[in-house]
């Protein structure tokens, strides 16, 4: 109130000096004496009245300019991922379409860089400006994300347990295609027989088999982006051929089989479509260039019979329980049959006794 008061007086002075009160006349020393003070209230008042216009001018700007609430959103919740690839060289790709409008403005997403496989975790970070959430009363719940990729496809580095029925059959049929002669031809499977002639193959068993995948740490440098053609693993078959010549003795012929890039595809089992084959004289020459030479690169490890064959004498026995189940329906059927005729022979029989009492 005080304040007020002194603004008041100064404005009544004002007035009276503009209203041409009675004061001393002009020159005397007690009239420059008002004017002065009378200057000096008017000076202070018109500041102060300044300031007071400018307090209340501030108070009724925040009174009619409510502050607006600050907005969540979570950046990662309408976030699309999308996985391509085959384990270990899956990629990430995001889709930020169905994300909010601010998302898609304000938000930049980034992810690590290089290949991921199925069980592995990264990171997905939202990069934005604080700038730019405080001008449009935005908060953002979480800057980062940790994800798992899974269920891509697998690239094999074992066949325990695959079903393997297929590619045996393909392998089969290219073993086949591979090893066909006929008689007087002077090589077999392009191996040349010297002067004797092909007469007939006279046996064939497996002599080994391998499977044989990309270390680790060569994952990256041999993926399909450095390279058109990327082997990660390979099945191996080495057949060994006994074959019967003409005027001369049996020669040994060992051919190889191979599929590459062996995946496991939800319970499927794929593989590249093209086979490949090789065949020699001596064994330990297929070996040394299909299996040691790749131990630098590759991790070898040789399949023994147990672990092929488990699986095709589960079929052969599930087989035989058929085969033994038909052959126990067909006796019952023959039993029943014997039955049905013993029981024709006693009604003919009977009948003819009838015949004769009638007689």
């Amino acid at each position: 109130m005080k304040k007020y008061s002194r603004i008041l007086a100064a404005s009544m002075a004002a007035a009276l000096i503009l209203s041409g009160c009675n004061l001393p006349s002009k020159g005397s020393k007690i009239q420059g004496e008002v004017s002065e003070s009378v200057e000096n209230e008017v000076s202070s008042a018109a500041e102060e009245i300044a300031s007071v216009d400018e307090s209340v001018s501030e108070v009724s700007t925040e009174e009619k300019t409510p502050s607006k609430s600050v907005e969540e959103i979570d950046p990662f919740e309408k976030l699309e991922i999308t996985y391509t690839g085959t384990s270990p060289y899956v990629s990430v790709s995001l889709d930020t379409s169905k994300c909010p409008d601010e998302v898609m403005k304000y938000v930049e997403f980034k992810t690590e860089e290089g290949f991921l496989r199925n069980g592995e975790e990264y990171e997905i970070t939202a990069e934005f400006s604080d700038y730019d959430l405080e001008e449009n009363n935005i908060k953002f719940t979480d800057s980062s994300k940790t994800y798992t990729v899974d269920g891509q496809p697998e690239l094999l580095t074992s066949i325990e347990g695959v079903n393997m029925e297929e590619l045996n059959q393909e392998l089969a049929d290219k073993l086949a295609s591979v090893t066909a002669a006929n008689k007087g031809d002077s090589s077999f499977a392009e191996v040349f027989l010297g002067y004797s002639k092909f007469e007939a193959i006279e046996s064939q068993q497996v002599k080994a088999r391998y499977i044989i995948s990309l270390k680790k740490s060569f994952e990256d440098k041999y993926s399909t982006e450095n390279y058109g053609y990327m082997c990660y693993n390979r099945y191996i078959e080495i057949h060994e051929y006994v074959v019967k010549l003409k005027d001369a003795d049996p020669k040994k012929v060992y051919v190889l089989v191979y599929a590459d890039n062996l995946t496991d595809n939800s319970g499927t089992l794929e593989w590249n479509s093209q086979l490949g084959s090789k065949a020699e004289a001596d064994y330990d020459t297929l070996v040394n260039d299909f299996v040691t030479s790749q131990r630098e690169y590759y991790n070898v490890s040789e399949i023994k019979d147990e672990d092929v064959n488990s699986e095709s004498e589960a079929k052969k026995i599930t087989e035989n329980e058929k085969e033994n189940t038909s052959k126990a329906d067909s006796s019952d059927s023959d039993a029943s049959a014997s039955d049905s005729e013993k029981d024709d022979d006693k009604a003919k029989g009977s009948d003819s006794s009838s015949d004769s009492t009638s007689k």
